[in-house]
């Protein structure tokens, strides 16, 4: 390696001082601080084999570039590594696996106010990654030699091959393992051999970016294509009932189950529900857990009869939205958030009235969202399903609510936003338990935007109830989030693997006095199944139900407005990498 060699002219250049090579060995090692990190804590890298498949294609993809290219060159073209791998750092340290489709795709259609709000937390690690890229240009640059390769002539071709049929290799274990129905005389541990594989060829910096972008565009193409494909496509809706009773369903943003008090939680976020709860207006589902740790998935999969067992359903099938529009039902789309989401968009595009609210310099408030409820309820005498996409309880949090609602202190409102979040990467580089002082600035911020959910949905209810029309309302939140809930010190959502507290999810049901005395044996199955295990893929049949709507689509035994409504024994999935899986929750 790095050799004299032959130029044009015959003569032989030998320029590496041994300045040179320190600076090309650091600069190569500095490239791979991702393989080198994910080889300790990416989850999704399981065994032994895994890590050794992901190193090799690690160094082999530098090695191939060092083949090919004189060193200047390769340290230039290598330079996309850069803010690539600043990536999949972020992602290792976040969630502890290599970097998934859907948290390229947060990246690419994040809201700009969500994205200022967690760049606000995180502007020191933005000037030093900026730093870092600098100071590489600069080294190489001013220490690796101009038109000098790192191999001889001769030893070129051969790394180029030796690297090619490696990956050569993995496809071929990737298509054996994937075939082994088809070739079963082949008796090779299937499930081992597909996942080095995919490793080697997949979870690689960047390889795994670049083909998760392409992924990406694939599905949005795919989306919108999806009217088109689905111009003749009908789920023959109809009501069962002259009484139709408008649906109105609120889904929630990042709350979580166990920290609304009507649920068990100890402290008072949530008195304004608690008291409907104990009013017996307010039916509460204690066990339904979200398919997805993020909004991209979870939200459009809930209004889909698509389940995570066949997941490319979705792309063939219109929404609950869309079911109740045939059934002679006005459709409303009441949104502060998801500007961006291409499956969301598609559905909100069909309804008759559609409103995103904008932002107030970057600042987000539900509370702005009511008022067009208001409107929307007082002037059409047709049934409505009405759908409200709040911002609920997103990061951060205490810009989720109003000096009123900071009933728990100290907050986030108290210190700098980047302290919190740098004393949170702290206790993670360490794996340290989290400290009082940290926790609790963190839950109470948390608690006081529950409060605020608490005060929001609330106040939806008194505005369905003072408009003399029978409804009811269902609360349903896309996933939950974590608070450094224990020795993991995992923060946020979207985690690899995830934890049960971004999977177990609130879900509760309020109806009108009207819509209680006429669907009385809806509510007394409801209650019946609110101890019942399931995941929010039966939100679609059970809205359905709410309505009593008919359609070959409906299937009572997912709805919890019914006495066939069976619990699921197992709870299906789907991954940062839209696979299904099996959620280890019950």
């Amino acid at each position: 390696m790095m050799d004299a060699y032959s130029n044009k002219n015959g003569k032989q250049n030998n320029q590496w001082s041994l300045s040179s090579v320190v600076s090309a060995i650091g600069l190569f090692v500095f490239l791979l601080l991702p393989c080198f990190l994910a080889l300790f804590l990416a989850q999704d890298l399981s065994s032994m084999l895994m890590r050794v498949v992901y190193l090799l294609g690690s160094v082999g993809l530098m090695a191939f570039a060092a083949s090919v290219l004189s060193a200047r060159k390769c340290f230039y073209v290598l330079s996309v590594l850069l803010p690539l791998g600043g990536i999949e750092i972020i992602h290792l340290i976040i969630n502890h696996a290599t970097t998934s489709m859907l948290f390229v795709y947060t990246i690419i259609a994040s809201e700009p106010g969500e994205f200022l709000e967690l760049l606000s937390t995180g502007w020191l690690i933005a000037l030093f990654a900026f730093s870092l890229f600098a100071a590489y240009f600069f080294v190489v640059r001013r220490f690796i030699p101009k038109d000098t390769y790192f191999f001889p002539r001769h030893s070129r071709h051969v790394v180029a091959w030796v690297v090619g049929a490696y990956f050569a290799l993995c496809s071929l274990g990737l298509i054996v393992s994937s075939h082994r129905d088809v070739l079963p005389f082949l008796s090779l541990n299937a499930e081992d051999t597909r996942t080095a594989a995919w490793i080697g060829i997949e979870k690689i910096c960047p390889v795994n970016q670049v083909l998760a972008t392409i992924h990406i565009i694939e599905v949005q193409m795919r989306v919108r294509t999806q009217n088109r494909r689905l111009a003749d496509f009908s789920f023959n809706a109809h009501s069962q009932t002259s009484h139709q009773p408008d649906v109105i369903l609120i889904i929630g943003e990042t709350t979580r189950y166990g920290n609304f008090s009507f649920n068990g939680y100890a402290r008072a976020t949530s008195p304004r529900l608690q008291q409907r709860y104990e009013n017996d207006e307010l039916v509460s589902m204690n066990k339904v857990y979200s398919i997805a740790d993020l909004t991209t998935v979870s939200v459009p999969y809930m209004l889909s009869p698509a389940t995570p067992q066949n997941a490319s359903d979705y792309l063939y099938t219109k929404s609950i939205v869309e079911a109740f529009a045939e059934a002679g039902y006005r459709t409303a789309w009441i949104a502060d958030q998801s500007f961006g989401n291409p499956m969301l968009l598609r559905i909100s595009n069909t309804c008759d009235f559609v409103h995103y609210q904008a932002a107030k310099d970057y600042n987000y408030s539900d509370e702005d969202l009511l008022p067009i409820l208001s409107e929307q309820l007082h002037q059409n005498d047709k049934p409505q399903m009405i759908v409200m996409h709040t911002l609920g309880c997103h990061f951060r949090y205490d810009q989720r609510y109003t000096e009123r609602f900071r009933k728990f202190q100290p907050d986030m409102s108290n210190i700098e936003p980047d302290s919190v979040r740098n004393l949170i990467d702290s206790l993670r580089e360490y794996k340290a338990l989290p400290t009082n002082e940290v926790k609790e600035i963190i839950v109470n911020s948390y608690d006081n935007a529950i409060s605020h959910v608490d005060f929001i949905v609330d106040t939806i209810l008194q505005i369905v109830d003072n408009s003399d029309r029978e409804a009811v309302v269902v609360y349903i939140s896309d996933h939950g989030e974590n608070l450094l809930d224990d020795e993991r010190m995992m923060f946020l959502h979207g985690t690899y693997g995830g934890s049960e507290v971004e999977f177990h999810v609130p879900m509760f049901v309020w109806a009108t006095p009207a819509y209680r005395q006429q669907y009385a044996e809806k509510m007394e199955a409801l209650r019946q199944n609110n101890n019942q295990l399931t995941t929010s893929m039966s939100l679609f049949h059970t809205l359905l139900d709410a309505a009593c709507l008919q359609t070959p689509y409906f299937d009572p035994t997912m709805s919890l407005f019914s006495s066939d409504f069976q619990a699921d024994s197992i709870l299906y999935g789907l991954d940062a990498n839209m696979n299904c899986t099996i959620l280890p929750y019950k």
